[in-house]
């Protein structure tokens, strides 16, 4: 029993659907179970029930005139006799038990058999416990779980998971029975919640169909991609491309009314793809995001074809449902210093005129993202989807980010999605109101009855009790922004295009094995960077330069602060110079990161970033054993990770 929908309330549709299902569920194992129900169960019929609202999949129970059923995640949890809750006056002394182990465990295995439960998994992985009610007791006290009060002499079994491998609360499978007719009261299925157990249970999604009061959005995109690659495509193809995507969303989207429109490219055109998709999309809101193509990046001509082919177009996504949108801006916005990162090796001077200039940026930012904040109208009871985006001259991008969060955390599902996963800026413009702007901040704002996703969890979020929009819901928006700017574009912002052009000129290049010193192997050693220097490799030419640079510099890395649960201990520093400039790449192969950084004439850095370059790591390997044939570290180092 699974659940199509999370909301953030639980509708009459929703309720009344998933009580047929969780009695149709009862039906089934009260028969296979032979407890004493009147057959078969009707929702009519039930004394109480309660459907939970914030959870991924049907929860809840029902409670008819013997037996209590408990749903979680769509499954049978447990199940007890009503009266198994109630005090029992009869204090008489009980004969000795006559239930046996072999007993309980023939009824167990049969009733586990029937909930699909791979016996030999659960023999193997779990320690089986019988307890049965002593001569002369007339009182057996349940766990926990229950908290029973009962005086009926009843026998245990249960198969408890390793303690090494339990998570928390729920470790264990109990069976309880009434001794004098051995009777199941009660059971609990515990493996729910224990996600390496083999529980089959193939029950069919809950779709409500023709409810009012459900209204799940539906998401409908066309798209349209530039044939041949090229680096300017003409203003009458664009408006093809245009009209194409158009037609598409329009197939897909049949007779459903969109709310609202997202529209995404790269052609470098904005303002042509403006005029166009304001004609198109005039019955419903839209924004949207152009990314700048550049064509001149410092890579190879064939290395750019490659990369970049097929990459080109345009999408617009068409969401229909039930919600609202806003769409609110900042525009003319130019405050740069807010963006500038202190130089390194700059004067103390240079300093206290960045940190002055940065903190003038930092009351710029918070007032101007709260100005925006406070226009919108957030819904106290749907979720709320933000979308913030940023365009081309948009001051701080991680600031913004930062700041508007901080601001609408306690109301919305906050998302920065500019389509970056570096911390570089993009060249782009944004759609609003059918025009283009570079030099605008815009907001989106979504509210409506959006699924809830499987992140949510009561009492992890704010006091607002706001959860986390479905991630189908989330992924669907976010992949407007499939045309982007070219890949390699983000290496050539992080390397900076400088540091790549000394890399693929330089006239030599130094290559130094170096270790970490644990043990003080090397006390006599020279340092560099404070790692000692053990060996060095004859200089390599402009040739092995080039090849390092196409190692280094291409779309198969991440970039930004890398952080893995090792230590950096680079073994091998290449130095590519170009005259008195220098590009320094220092690499560590057990963790698969590298740092980067480049200098100018006189010595002073410039650019620097860390990158993992573990899907890289094959060609890193090769040169490393190049420039150390004789190195019987380096000649040892694995193509691809064990790690991997």
């Amino acid at each position: 029993m699974t659940s199509l929908l999370f909301l953030a309330q639980a509708t009459v549709s929703y309720t009344n659907l998933a009580l047929q299902l969780m009695v149709g569920d009862a039906n089934y194992y009260a028969g296979k179970l032979k407890l004493k129900e009147s057959l078969p169960i009707q929702v009519t019929n039930l004394i109480d029930s309660s459907i939970s609202d914030r959870m991924s999949a049907v929860s809840g129970y029902i409670k008819t005139s013997n037996y209590l059923y408990e749903f979680t995640q769509g499954r049978l949890e447990s199940l007890s006799r009503n009266d198994v809750f109630e005090e029992n006056q009869d204090s008489r002394t009980n004969p000795a038990s006559t239930f046996r182990e072999r007993e309980a465990v023939e009824y167990s295995r049969g009733f586990l058999e029937t909930f699909s439960f791979d016996m030999a998994y659960v023999s193997q992985k779990f320690r089986r416990t019988f307890q049965a009610a002593p001569a002369g007791s007339h009182s057996f006290y349940l766990d926990s779980r229950f908290r029973s009060r009962n005086h009926m002499p009843m026998a245990r079994l249960a198969w408890e998971l390793d303690s090494t491998e339990w998570n928390e609360q729920f470790h264990s499978i109990d069976f309880y029975y009434y001794e004098p007719t051995k009777e199941l009261v009660a059971m609990r299925l515990a493996p729910g919640y224990i996600t390496s157990a083999p529980v089959i249970w193939n029950h069919p999604l809950l779709v409500v169909t023709n409810a009012a009061d459900i209204v799940v959005p539906a998401f409908f995109s066309g798209e349209a991609t530039s044939a041949v690659y090229r680096a300017v495509i003409s203003t009458n193809e664009v408006k093809g491309l245009v009209a194409k995507a158009h037609a598409e969303m329009r197939r897909q989207l049949g007779t459903n009314k969109a709310g609202c429109y997202f529209v995404s490219d790269n052609l470098n055109l904005p303002d042509v793809v403006a005029k166009e998709a304001k004609a198109l999309l005039s019955d419903a809101p839209w924004m949207g995001t152009s990314d700048r193509w550049r064509d001149d990046l410092p890579f190879p001509r064939e290395e750019m074809d490659r990369v970049g082919s097929g990459k080109r177009g345009i999408s617009i996504l068409a969401v229909a449902g039930s919600f609202s949108m806003e769409i609110h801006s900042i525009p003319a916005v130019n405050y740069q210093p807010a963006m500038r990162k202190f130089p390194p090796n700059e004067t103390q001077e240079d300093e206290k005129e960045w940190r002055a200039a940065r903190s003038e940026g930092e009351k710029y930012l918070k007032i101007e993202a709260s100005k925006l904040a406070g226009q919108f109208h957030l819904s106290d009871k749907d979720p709320n989807i933000m979308l913030l985006l940023l365009s081309e001259n948009s001051p701080g991008t991680t600031e913004w980010e930062q700041s508007f969060s901080a601001l609408m955390a306690e109301n919305a599902t906050v998302e920065d999605r500019l389509g970056f996963e570096i911390p570089c800026p993009r060249r782009r413009s944004i759609y609003l109101d059918g025009k283009s702007s570079t030099n605008v901040i815009a907001a989106v704002c979504l509210s409506g009855p959006f699924p809830y996703g499987y992140g949510f969890f009561p009492g992890s979020h704010s006091s607002g009790g706001k959860g986390r929009v479905d991630d189908k819901i989330i992924t669907s928006l976010f992949n407007r922004y499939k045309f982007k700017a070219h890949p390699l574009e983000d290496i050539a912002l992080c390397f900076t295009e400088r540091a790549i052009e000394i890399m693929r000129n330089a006239d030599r290049v130094e290559a130094i094995r170096v270790e970490l010193d644990w043990e003080r192997k090397y006390p006599k050693a020279k340092k560099m960077d404070g790692y000692h220097i053990i060996g060095f490799a004859p200089e390599q030419p402009n040739t092995f330069a080039r090849a390092l640079t196409q190692a280094v510099a291409n779309e198969r890395y991440t970039f930004g602060s890398v952080g893995k649960a090792c230590i950096f201990q680079p073994g091998v520093i290449f130095k590519c110079w170009r005259g008195k400039e220098m590009v320094k790449l220092t690499i560590c192969f057990n963790c698969d990161d590298m740092w980067i950084a480049a200098y100018d004439e006189q010595g002073k850095e410039f650019a620097t970033t860390i990158v993992d370059f573990g899907r890289n790591r094959p060609e890193l390997v090769k040169l490393c054993q190049k420039a150390f044939p004789d190195d019987a570290t380096i000649s040892q180092l694995k193509e691809k990770d064990d790690s991997d």
